[in-house]
């Protein structure tokens, strides 16, 4: 008898493995076969198991050592307060705040950090969604690396690009000092 719903994938769902720079990378999930060995029936047979979610809930964060931002002139701590007050236009509050706390932790060596407390500390409740959007937001930017539970954090953020400075609110942008 034909199933009914959703078609669902056979076998276990496996996390591809890779090294990069930062360890190992967790890209999307693909999926594998293995034979049901508990029936004794004829009729060949698969089971289907899934992992509950393959989505890291506890991130290591560790420095990210960028020579070329570190030495360019203009660069900016991550966490420092112009930091904040300069990024946060550009990538928003919860993403800055994070990079920030991130950085001030990194300085001193890897720390751990789990989804459910950065969204408590931050606002979001208990809503890891929102943080895996704003560390998706904070990769995008520059401001980190990820690889799997490894988050790559820059100490230092390069001067703000022209089209960022244009986004700048005009109280800001009249006093931005790289410009």
């Amino acid at each position: 008898m034909p199933r009914r719903g959703k078609a669902r994938p056979a076998g276990r769902v496996v996390a591809p493995g890779g090294a990069g720079p930062l360890g190992k990378w967790a890209g999307s999930a693909a999926t594998a076969t293995e034979p049901d060995m508990s029936t004794t029936s004829t009729q060949p047979t698969t089971t289907t198991t899934q992992t509950d979610d393959l989505t890291p809930w506890t991130l290591a964060v560790v420095a990210y050592p960028d020579p070329v931002v570190e030495n360019a002139a203009g660069s900016i701590p991550t966490a420092s307060d112009d930091a904040l007050i300069w990024w946060t236009p550009s990538v928003g509050p919860t993403a800055m705040l994070m990079a920030h706390r991130f950085a001030t932790y990194a300085v001193e060596g890897p720390s751990s950090w789990s989804l459910v407390d950065l969204a408590q500390t931050f606002g979001a409740g208990k809503s890891t969604g929102r943080m895996l959007h704003t560390l998706d937001r904070l990769e995008r930017f520059g401001i980190v690396v990820r690889r799997g539970d490894i988050v790559g954090i820059r100490l230092w953020l390069p001067p703000l690009t022209s089209r960022q400075r244009a986004r700048l609110p005009e109280y800001l942008a009249y006093v931005y000092p790289h410009a």
